[in-house]
Parts: structure tokens; sequence; C-alpha cells
């Protein structure tokens, strides 16, 4: 229903764009006008007035109208598709809080939002933001909280409400972020200048502490604690293996999952 709905802007946009492109073509050509009229009337004056409807000039009107094609399909489709997400999501799908998921509702709803955000339509339209703030204000949309300078990419997810990243964090492509797991939903946090790296995933309510990065292929299960500044790569044993700490700058220390003395330019 939701695609069905996303083709209604598509199909008005190519309307008024083909009014458009006819409208000029006919104030270039004003005797494919003369034919258009006269042709209703006295069919037998269509050859006489014939050379303004020309297929050269036809061209003007085709050409352009397919050209638009693929950007119509691409901006118009994807967003309207992407907007109508969001509608489903604040107006049914409603909030998702940590805790067990109870009842059939609770398990439709996750159904519903994956199934709305795994589709073709919704990947190839965030595929176009990616690395851009634009991407993380559509992330916003659906009730993630991001903050400024995140360099941004495609990830997966259902319940956003319950993602919360903090600034200059480092996305790799295809990062799997699950925040419920044998019926339960827990947050998941990205603390500063964490990187998740390619294939990652991150599993109900694991804290990736501020300047860990977690290598391509890493998962980090939900018992797992992680220390900041410090570089995670793969997966062994069900757990994540700690490779080394990142050196760190003078004057910074480590207080829990937080990196002290470190200055706000950085």
């Amino acid at each position: 229903l939701v695609e069905a709905l996303a083709e209604v802007p598509v199909a008005v946009t190519m309307h008024f764009l083909w009014q458009w492109l006819s409208h000029r073509f006919v104030s270039k050509h004003p005797t494919a006008a003369l034919v258009k009229t006269t042709n209703q009337h006295k069919h037998n004056k269509f050859h006489m007035y014939g050379h303004g409807y020309t297929l050269e000039g036809k061209q003007d009107v085709l050409y352009p109208f397919l050209l638009s094609i693929p950007w119509i399909m691409t901006f118009i489709h994807g967003g309207a598709y992407f907007l109508l997400v969001v509608v489903v999501k604040k107006l049914l799908i409603g909030r998702f809080e940590p805790g067990p998921v109870q009842g059939d509702w609770d398990v439709f709803r996750r159904w519903l939002l994956e199934r709305l955000t795994t589709t073709a339509t919704y990947s190839h339209f965030m595929d176009l933001w990616v690395n851009t703030e634009v991407l993380a204000c559509w992330y916003r949309l659906l009730g993630a909280r991001i903050e400024p300078r995140v360099n941004m990419d495609f990830f997966g997810a259902v319940e956003f409400d319950l993602l919360s990243i903090e600034r200059d964090v480092v996305f790799g492509s295809s990062v799997m972020l699950v925040t419920t797991w044998n019926g339960e939903s827990r947050p998941i946090s990205l603390q500063r200048s964490a990187c998740i790296l390619d294939h990652s995933c991150v599993m109900p309510g694991v804290t990736v502490p501020e300047g860990a990065l977690l290598g391509s292929f890493t998962v980090v299960p939900s018992h797992q604690e992680l220390d900041a500044m410090t570089v995670y790569m793969g997966c062994e044993a069900g757990s994540a293996v700690r490779l080394f700490q990142r050196p760190l700058l003078p004057g910074e220390r480590i207080v829990g999952t937080r990196v002290t003395g470190r200055s706000e330019e950085f």
C-alpha cells in the first residue's frame, strides 16, 4: 500500500511535466496548435499544415520527458516513500521503549517497520545520502537521537528510538544495530568518536565507549563491556576480540567509558 501511494506524486509530477513541455513546444511551434485544431474539424487539411508538427519538433517534448523519468523515480518516488514510512511510524507504529516485547501488537509493530525499511525503494533512497548530514536527518525523523558531525552510512535497524549516536562517530557500510533479542528491547549507545566499521553488528544493550573502534566483521554481544580508546576485531568464543588500546594525547585519560582532557576542537 505504501509503495502504491508513493506512485501518486510520481504520476502527478509526470503529468505536469508533460503539460509544461507540451505548452513550451506549442509556443515554439504555433502551427502545431493549428494542425491539432484544424484536424478536429477538417481532416483533409491535416497535410496542408503538417510541416509544423514534424518528428524533430516532437522530440523537444519526448526527449526531455524520457530523460526526466529516472530522476523522478529516484527523488520523487523515493522521497515520497520515505515520508510515508515516517507518517506510518508516527501515527500507527508509535515510539519504541526499552523492555520486554509484550503481545502480538508489539510484535506486529516491529515486523511492519522492518518490512517498510528493508524494501529496495527505501534502500536506494537512503543510499543517495551516504556520508552526508541529510542521512542523519532522515534517521532523526525515524526516531534516532543523532548528534551533528556524524560520518553516516546506511545501517540496518528497526527500533530507531532506542539508538543514541554522539558526535564524531564513524560508520562503515552494512552495519547492523540490533536492539531486540530474545523478546527484550534494550538501547544501544555509540559514544563520541567511536568507529563502527564494515559489516559489524552491535547487539542490544551495548555501549560502544568513546574512541573505541570495531573493525570489520566485529560482533559485540550484549554481555560484553568494551573499553574506551580500544580496538576490537572479529568475534571469538562469543565475544569481540580485543587487540590493543589506541594512544592517548597529552593530558587525556580514560574514566569509565569516557576520555577526559580532550580538546573540544577534536
